[in-house]
């Protein structure tokens, strides 16, 4: 048995996430075992949740919003910004738990997944695990708490 690389592991994780094929589907494509693939993805997401608080987090301090509200201005044109914020639906199978809750307006079930980019297009929030249901701007009121809102609206309206 062959050692798969962390370049490659990573390659496989992508393309995982990406095309979300069966795990028989994506050995054969990379010509990798289904038990490999599967320790692959995992050792790969476990490596991500590691350096989540390293790698994803909101700008810290006063003069960290400022640069990054001056970057949005210089590199997208967008004044008194320190964020991009989208979100998408990660399909589910039905739950037997409250199914009405995870059904989104597109009559699927799903959870919220909420990500936030400065402008470098790194990324400085992730949230997911929310109910289908719920509207995106019920999603980031329930995620974000006052103090970061009201410590970066002070100091970009300076």
């Amino acid at each position: 048995m062959r050692k798969i690389s962390a370049e490659w592991s990573f390659l496989i994780f992508l393309w995982y996430v990406a095309n979300t094929e069966p795990l028989r589907t994506l050995g054969d494509r990379f010509d990798v075992s289904i038990s490999s693939i599967f320790c692959v993805i995992r050792r790969v997401v476990e490596w991500l949740l590691s350096r989540l608080d390293e790698e994803i987090k909101w700008p810290d301090g006063n003069d960290a919003i400022l640069v990054t509200s001056q970057k949005f201005e210089t590199k997208r044109g967008i004044r008194k910004c320190i964020g991009a914020i989208d979100g998408t639906h990660i399909a589910i199978r039905q739950p037997v738990d409250h199914p009405r809750d995870y059904c989104n307006r597109k009559r699927f079930f799903s959870i919220v997944l909420q990500g936030v980019v400065d402008a470098d297009m790194k990324f400085t929030n992730i949230y997911c695990g929310e109910p289908g249901s719920l509207h995106d701007a019920r999603v980031l009121r329930r995620r974000f708490s006052l103090p970061i809102a009201t410590v970066a609206r002070t100091t970009i309206q300076r």
